[in-house]
């Protein structure tokens, strides 16, 4: 699925068994590209990445994690390898999952290394795109969001399509995945799209009218 404007072009794959959305945003103005969350499938995101690469001129310079569960970080160390230009990026009390899968699921993890930690408040480059990081506590400690395009949210296993991030993982919250939603989401607006780590595309507006955990 490909989305955007003009000058951001924003395409989701559904990757690896738990169906994660992996996103590659690529400002088309200097054509610099970001991966967020290569958490499986990595000859799909490979092939999407080195077509990207290829047609567009564009290089690959930020990988992103929404926060550090298995599903979401599995593949760095493949796109760090493959492409040299990228810098690592996830909030730091989620750095120790780069290492370990703290969720138990899968044992096995092929360890990546940050070159930066995102903060609450912090605006990332990607070029002359400017990406606000904000810290959204309460699926992981380290949960961050991603507002860029004045319209896009990339929000990680915080806010989902009708519902909400499972907070009974080390690290969750009830109680913080809703105050990070509240206090650092619905403000941003109705109309910004929201870009959740699994299932469609939804909206603000749509989930402060839909979402039941947002009625509570």
């Amino acid at each position: 699925m490909n989305i955007g404007t003009r000058d951001i072009m924003i395409e989701r794959m559904e990757v690896g068994p738990l169906g994660t959305n992996c996103y590659v945003v690529t400002n088309m103005k200097d054509k610099l590209t970001m991966v967020v969350d290569p958490g499986g499938s990595y000859p799909m995101i490979k092939n999407y990445l080195d077509k990207t690469v290829a047609e567009l001129g564009s290089k690959v310079v930020l990988l992103v994690n929404t926060h550090g569960h298995w599903d979401h970080v599995y593949h760095n160390a493949d796109v760090v390898r493959d492409f040299p230009d990228v810098k690592l990026y996830i909030h730091k009390a989620d750095e120790p999952m780069l290492t370990k899968d703290s969720t138990g699921m899968i044992g096995q993890l092929t360890p990546s290394k940050a070159d930066g930690y995102l903060e609450d408040g912090m605006t990332l480059m990607l070029g002359s795109l400017p990406i606000q990081v904000s810290h959204t506590p309460g699926h992981s400690r380290g949960g961050v969001c991603l507002f860029f395009g004045e319209k896009f949210l990339i929000c990680g296993d915080t806010l989902f399509k009708g519902s909400i991030g499972r907070t009974d993982f080390a690290g969750g919250s009830y109680d913080e995945i809703l105050n990070s939603i509240r206090t650092k989401i619905l403000p941003l607006g109705d109309n910004v799209y929201i870009l959740p780590g699994h299932g469609p595309t939804s909206s603000i507006g749509y989930e402060k009218e839909n979402n039941m955990f947002l009625q509570m």
